[in-house]
């Protein structure tokens, strides 16, 4: 496979916050952080040890995970940032 996509099965599963803190900061820009869920590998613990022992050791077969296969086996190029000029050419 060449990637995969986390795909939520249950539409229904109450989405919380990922983090829990209470600076204001951080509450004002939680709406732009990724949400966790409720159930199953939506979960965060946010202690190390258990982390540890569920990537390491959990299922990586997981009805939750989208697995795709890969298109070619040639490299992908990496696509170059757009220089000033044509930046200002587009404008």
């Amino acid at each position: 496979y060449g990637t995969f996509k986390p795909f939520i099965q249950n539409k229904k599963m109450e989405r919380v916050p990922f983090i829990d803190l209470s600076p204001g900061y951080v509450q004002r820009g939680l709406a732009q952080f990724p949400k966790a869920g409720t159930e199953g590998p939506w979960t965060l613990q946010h202690a190390y040890e258990h982390d540890f022992e569920r990537l390491r050791k959990g299922p990586v077969n997981d009805p939750e995970l989208l697995f795709i296969k890969r298109l070619s086996k040639k490299k992908l190029s990496v696509m170059n940032e757009p220089s000033t000029k044509q930046i200002k050419a587009q404008a």
